[in-house]
């Protein structure tokens, strides 16, 4: 792939991923080194010390149950600790290893409070917190590229629109 229709390198995200999960290694993702953006991700952990230190998912989870009020122990109130170990298998660095969507459906999270449902929330007590975004959060609107949105997906006007089908008479 030409090196200007690459999506830029995502410095800011990266740099909230490692601060709570820590850096990734080869003994956790063996195909690390093989991945295109290895050496920024090399260039990153160099410019900072505190990533070797990681907070941790497990305390970042708990401050952010605390946080958002959520009652401490288990209930329906609360996420709890099938919240966590679902939010755990999902942000699992190396892919092979990582919850798929098929799978995650399946998680006991989904189920914990009753018998899931077409609509897995239907019955749930639990209060999800507004999401806030800042324009600080968006670093790829400054280097965006033509051929992309401003969301970093390749752009689709650039390869054409799928023909329209014809209806089968």
């Amino acid at each position: 792939m030409d090196s200007k229709k690459t999506v830029p390198f995502q410095r800011n995200q990266m740099q909230k991923i490692v601060e709570i999960m820590g850096m990734p290694s080869k003994d956790r993702w063996p195909l690390l080194t093989a991945m295109p953006e290895f050496p920024q991700l090399s260039s990153l952990a160099a410019s900072n010390a505190r990533f070797h230190r990681p907070q941790g998912l497990e305390v970042w989870y708990q401050n952010c149950l605390k946080n958002n009020q959520y009652p401490p122990g288990p209930g329906p109130e609360t996420p709890g600790a099938e919240g966590f170990s679902l939010l755990q298998q999902l942000l699992e660095y190396d892919p092979q290893k990582r919850l798929t969507a098929e799978k995650a459906l399946q998680h006991p999270y989904f189920s914990v409070h009753g018998t899931p449902s077409d609509n897995c929330f239907e019955d749930s007590k639990i209060k999800y917190p507004v999401r806030r975004v800042s324009q600080e959060d968006n670093d790829i609107r400054t280097s965006s590229l033509p051929g992309t949105k401003r969301s970093g997906l390749p752009d689709d006007s650039l390869i054409g629109r799928p023909a329209k089908r014809l209806k089968e008479g």
